[in-house]
């Protein structure tokens, strides 16, 4: 079986012409004066005449082709996904949110006092032409104002130059 075996690899090495000149001719000899090697030489020779004239390559739709990728592109992203997505550490995450958002929540009602009587609560009146900018732009609010615009203005032109990148590649 093996010898077979060998005996097609070269046949159709030298069929499709991938020998040298010197293994050509040694199996140019073999085919000439054997009879195996001729009977399966004419038999690989018939075998890739018919394939040369009847194969007609049929190019698919374009959106076959387009079809055929969307669906590789889906496969690929959910098996990564699944990989790396364990549900257990989003549940962890999602339940230390939810504890952190509880312990806040009892924290403020615990704070409030929840007999009856007047409220405390007045609203200040500010006047805008006698309000110290200074104090509140240079202290913890300033630092914590100046923290978001960035971060929403580092957002904004993210999201305007994004599409330009995209388009160039």
């Amino acid at each position: 079986m093996n010898n077979h075996v060998e005996m097609e690899e070269r046949l159709w090495q030298w069929i499709d012409g991938q020998c040298n000149a010197a293994e050509a001719q040694q199996l140019q000899q073999l085919v000439q004066h054997n009879d195996s090697w001729r009977a399966l030489h004419a038999e690989l020779l018939a075998l890739h005449s018919s394939l040369q004239q009847d194969a007609e390559l049929m190019q698919p739709s374009m959106r076959f082709t387009k079809n055929v990728m969307e669906q590789i592109a889906l496969l690929s992203i959910e098996t990564t996904a699944k990989k790396y997505l364990n549900k257990k550490i989003i549940y962890t995450v999602a339940g230390v949110f939810v504890t952190m958002l509880a312990l806040v929540l009892a924290a403020a009602f615990s704070s409030v006092n929840w007999k009856g009587g007047e409220s405390s609560l007045q609203l200040p009146v500010q006047n805008i032409t006698s309000t110290n900018w200074g104090q509140w732009l240079g202290g913890q609010f300033g630092t914590i104002a100046a923290v978001l615009f960035a971060i929403a203005a580092l957002a904004l032109l993210d999201q305007y130059l994004r599409p330009k990148l995209l388009q160039k590649k």
